[in-house]
């Protein structure tokens, strides 16, 4: 087989990418970018992309060319269940704080961090106004279309 055969059916494969927290680790702003930039990238042909990620901010930047999913948790009796099911949309819930509760971090640490969850939506409905996307964090199932 010739050299531009091969070409073409490699340029004619279909691909799976699976990514989980994509750019992890990493400072927010940046990881935002750059997690943005390698998705739609990524979303070009027939290949398909599912991604999970606690950055909304993503979403915001890529627009209509990923679909948003989401698992749904509930908290109760001290304990954190995910139901496992794929829903459409993001997550309108959070539970990061509640962890702090069910994993038995002290009552005045939990009450210490909602100011800053306060602050934060403050933020973002600051900068919402100001005509940027923002949103807070929480976890999302996105596919490529």
């Amino acid at each position: 087989m010739d050299i531009s055969r091969r070409v073409r059916v490699s340029v004619a494969a279909r691909h799976l990418f699976l990514i989980d927290e994509i750019f992890r680790g990493t400072n927010t702003t940046e990881r935002v970018a750059a997690a943005a930039a390698v998705l739609a990238y990524l979303n070009h042909g027939d290949d398909m992309v599912i991604v999970a990620t606690h950055d909304m901010e993503v979403l915001d930047l890529l627009g209509t060319s990923y679909v948003a999913h989401h698992f749904r948790e509930e908290m109760s009796g001290g304990e954190v269940r995910f139901d496992y099911r794929i829903h459409d949309a993001q997550s309108s819930t959070r539970n990061a704080i509640a962890l702090l509760d069910v994993m038995g971090y002290p009552a005045e640490l939990v009450a210490d961090a909602c100011p800053a969850l306060d602050w934060q939506e403050r933020r973002a409905a600051v900068v919402a106004a100001k005509g940027v996307e923002g949103s807070a964090a929480q976890s999302t199932v996105g596919r490529a279309r």
